[in-house]
């Protein structure tokens, strides 16, 4: 579905699940999306349609339940980087080598990271970046396959936040068979 945003209406989510598809609106108290439901049903009348509104001004609903958690988050980051790979012929279950970059503002907490990360049995590399304002650049990699990939890079990226730092994403070469 397009994004349909005006001033008195947004499109906002849409969920799949269970046989259904629901679609999710904001829109101004006097907005008719009545009628402009009712179109759709006459365009699609092999589907059976239901409304229903109510007031959300605090945007509960969204926040609370449509809006991805940070699992969910991560995926969809994931999920970017492995279309990319695809489209480029990659066989995400090969293993090899990942690059991930990780930044910390603090000396300390870069190398606490580095000693759990290495714990874990990641390589480590440090940079330090910056004359006033340094930061610490950590590159760490490890065999593993992208298609197992999405609690790799949760763990990592709520270990940086813990000690202070941040993930800032991850790579690897096109591997589009076992050779």
């Amino acid at each position: 579905m397009e994004r349909c945003e005006t001033g008195d209406l947004k499109y906002i989510a849409r969920q799949t699940g269970g046989g259904k598809r629901k679609f999710y609106f904001y829109a101004s108290p006097v907005f008719d999306f009545i009628s402009i439901a009712d179109v759709f049903g006459q365009a699609f009348p092999a589907y059976e349609m239901t409304t229903f509104k109510f007031e959300d001004t605090d945007w509960q609903t969204y926040f609370e339940d449509l809006y991805p958690n940070a699992i969910a988050l991560n995926e969809i980051s994931n999920r970017s980087v492995f279309l990319q790979l695809e489209a480029n012929g990659d066989n995400l279950d090969i293993p090899r080598t990942i690059d991930h970059t990780i930044i910390f503002k603090n000396r300390d907490q870069a190398m606490e990271f580095s000693m759990i990360a290495e714990g874990r049995g990641f390589t480590v590399e440090i940079k330090s970046s910056g004359i006033f304002s340094k930061t610490y650049d950590l590159l760490i990699q490890r065999v593993d396959s992208p298609s197992r990939f999405d609690p790799i890079t949760y763990e990592l990226k709520e270990l940086a936040a813990g000690l202070g730092g941040s993930y800032d994403g991850w790579g690897c070469l096109v591997q589009k068979s076992s050779d």
